[in-house]
């Protein structure tokens, strides 16, 4: 008998238990290394590339492009290499039917139970339902977060999404709690399936303005002294191999200045009604790729030195734009930085990427004449795009955190007391 292991999709995120096979990176027959790359998965954090687990031959692909794997159900067959280990699976028996006695003829059958009448659910909190169901969900472009759930413990059964869609014909608006009619059709117009990672922003996007009441808050920043500390330390850096840019001179004041204002690393858990703080302090880096917007994390960064910081955040970059990050990289952000003037642009309203309490839009670098002591000059002006989570921050918190934030970037001495 062959010694076939059977690898099944395993735990890839916070509340994960389904993606979407988006790539074989493997035919059936292809020969594997241990840790080669076999499937990209697309979940609602990103498109991740699963490796093999054992080395071996690819012998069998349970789950076609376009379909949803369930965690912990089979993704693909290993036929492995001499005695390499082999998970043993227990066979489930069926259970064994209970014989009822016939109903006595002269007993008036009971009366049927109504069904319990679907529950609402708070904001929020997220929609139990089987994957099958979300799936069904997804088929019919409903938001399952909108329905509501009559099955046991609230959960959302396929009836209940049947009986969403026919209550009003209407299409629901991802996460907003309203209905929309359908688009009007124009001549010549082209349609293409609102899917994958777009669909995913698209669905986020809204939960984010849904759930969190936003205000934005913005500022400029003096950067002359922080562009001439770059330009002298980049030779330094590039001596290690570190390509020295702006962004973990901002990850680092905003990190020293978090300690002051902790409240802009917190979130909200609407189940508990608690506020937690963040005892850590991890950096979503926003990455612009060819699949849409994806936001790889940078983990304790008040314990790494700048340089280290630097390194750290290139090299996330380039392999969440190659679509090689690892799933723990995509998860666990206290705060976010979007690094929107590398394109260009003055002005921004980021929305935050929830549950976290705040993003920082960094918006375009440009010499501008400014008034200081009465005369003009010529200064390095960056204006700075925040969104705050109003239930967590208020307005004069929001500005002293950013002033604090404008004072570690105009004098980078502060950040830069310790080791590089």
């Amino acid at each position: 008998m062959s010694n076939i292991f059977t690898v099944n999709l395993p735990d890839i995120g916070e509340g994960v238990v389904e993606g979407e096979v988006v790539e074989w990176l493997k035919k059936e027959g292809d020969t594997l290394a241990q840790d080669e790359p076999v499937v990209m998965v697309m979940t609602d954090k990103a498109s991740v590339e699963l490796p093999a687990v054992y080395p071996g031959i690819l012998s069998k692909q349970h789950v076609p492009v376009g379909e949803i794997a369930i965690k912990d159900k089979p993704l693909y067959d290993i036929q492995l290499e001499g005695d390499a280990p082999v998970e043993k699976k227990e066979e489930k028996k069926a259970p064994k039917e209970e014989k009822k006695a016939d109903p006595d003829p002269s007993k008036p059958a009971p009366a049927p139970v109504a069904a319990s009448a679907p529950s609402p659910r708070p904001a929020g909190q997220k929609a139990l339902a089987t994957p099958a169901t979300r799936h069904y969900a997804r088929e019919k472009g409903v938001d399952i977060q909108q329905v509501p759930g009559s099955g046991k413990g609230g959960r959302v059964t396929r009836d209940d999404i049947n009986q969403f869609l026919s209550g009003g014909g209407s299409v629901p608006i991802f996460g907003s709690g309203r209905t929309t009619t359908p688009v009007h059709q124009l001549e010549n117009d082209e349609r293409v399936p609102l899917k994958g990672v777009r669909k995913i922003i698209a669905e986020r996007m809204v939960e984010s303005k849904h759930t969190i009441p936003h205000f934005a808050y913005f500022d400029e920043v003096d950067l002359t002294n922080l562009v001439d500390v770059r330009s002298k330390l980049k030779a330094e850096a590039a001596e290690q191999g570190v390509k020295l840019t702006y962004l973990p001179f901002f990850v680092r004041a905003m990190s020293q200045a978090i300690a002051k204002f902790p409240m802009v690393n917190a979130s909200i858990d609407l189940q508990t009604q608690e506020i937690v703080y963040h005892n850590v302090q991890n950096f979503g880096i926003a990455v612009a790729t060819e699949n849409g917007l994806i936001v790889p994390v940078v983990k304790d960064v008040n314990n790494k030195s700048l340089l280290q910081l630097a390194a750290e955040i290139n090299d996330l970059a380039e392999r969440t734009r190659d679509g090689k990050a690892k799933p723990d990289e995509l998860k666990g952000g206290t705060i976010t930085i979007s690094n929107i003037g590398a394109i260009g642009g003055l002005w921004a309203t980021p929305i935050i990427n929830y549950p976290e309490a705040a993003i920082l839009g960094m918006t375009k670098l440009q010499k501008r004449p400014v008034v200081i002591d009465d005369e003009i000059v010529i200064r390095s002006m960056m204006n700075l795009a925040w969104c705050f989570d109003h239930r967590l921050v208020d307005g004069a918190k929001a500005a002293e955190y950013s002033n604090e934030v404008i004072k570690n970037l105009e004098n980078p001495s502060r950040m830069l007391l310790g080791n590089l």
